[in-house]
């Protein structure tokens, strides 16, 4: 059976969406744990072995909680570019929704274990890395120059 006219345009951009979904979300979990691995540091003297429990740790928590976070990114993507909004809005908009994101990722932790002290900085630093991480990275629509 022919598919549809626009079909195969529709899952390049939904495979495109993916893509920056999958770079934003694999950015904030390597990227954050070292940040605060980093900040921790700063304030107290870790070991070696210390310092790299807490990375890997942070990574395999950070995979595991926030799977369903990269999921809705990467829906929220592809709905978002389909949206006549102009580039920086429809970034702003993802970047205020990679924040809400960080912040279920820490719910469905907090749920299943008690979140460590100086919650309200581990969110911080997920979200900045989040958010810079929208605006880092391009979103190419397809085969044109226009991207997000």
């Amino acid at each position: 059976q022919p598919m549809a006219p626009g079909t195969l345009q529709y899952n390049h951009i939904f495979m495109r969406a993916f893509i920056y979904s999958l770079k934003v979300w694999k950015t904030s979990i390597f990227v954050s744990p070292l940040l605060i691995v980093f900040i921790t540091k700063l304030q107290v003297d870790l070991r070696i072995d210390e310092a790299n429990s807490m990375f890997v740790g942070g990574i395999i928590l950070g995979f595991l909680f926030s799977i369903p976070s990269f999921m809705l990114l990467w829906i929220a993507t592809y709905l978002v570019t389909h949206t006549h909004l102009k580039w920086g809005n429809k970034k702003t908009l993802l970047s205020f929704l990679s924040v809400a994101l960080v912040l279920l990722a820490f719910s469905l932790y907090g749920r299943l274990r008690g979140l460590p002290r100086g919650e309200a900085c581990l969110i911080a630093v997920y979200s900045i890395v989040a958010v810079t991480s929208i605006w880092l990275y391009k979103l190419k629509l397809g085969r044109t120059k226009k991207h997000l």
